[in-house]
């Protein structure tokens, strides 16, 4: 895969400053990283995406389709919002191209639905756990 370039990199750095609070180090240090990850060949959000569908008993193909069926729009909302909190090149509307050609709102409504469905948290973190993601411990 061919380096990002200097709009994606920008891009990049600040939604990592966004999500990071200001956090210049660290957003560096993501960015940084993302362009090594892009750069290696390693794609996060298609690692993603296949560990969800296998999760789930679907193909990679199925979790793509525009398909509304519960059996795979709730799949996909857990991958698109674990693409977006962790794969810092991810955008709402690339996402939503990616798998099916969604709008981005269908994308950040499939997304906020997850943080609010104990079960689909759960499966996010059950498959973010498989990829080897880290989650913030819950506080009491």
């Amino acid at each position: 895969m061919s380096r990002p370039s200097r709009r994606e990199l920008g891009a990049i750095f600040r939604r990592a400053m966004h999500d990071l609070d200001d956090d210049i180090e660290a957003a560096l240090e993501v960015t940084v990283e993302t362009a090594l990850a892009v750069t290696d060949g390693g794609s996060l959000a298609l690692q993603i995406a296949e560990t969800t569908a296998r999760y789930y008993g679907l193909t990679l193909a199925q979790l793509k389709t525009h398909s509304r069926v519960y059996s795979v729009s709730r799949p996909r909302s857990v991958a698109w919002w674990l693409i977006r909190r962790y794969d810092k090149s991810a955008t709402w509307p690339g996402m939503g191209r990616q798998f099916g050609g969604f709008d981005h709102s269908t994308v950040i409504h499939a997304a906020r639905l997850v943080e609010r469905t104990p079960e689909l948290m759960a499966d996010a973190v059950a498959i973010g756990e498989k990829i080897g993601l880290t989650f913030p411990a819950a506080s009491a």
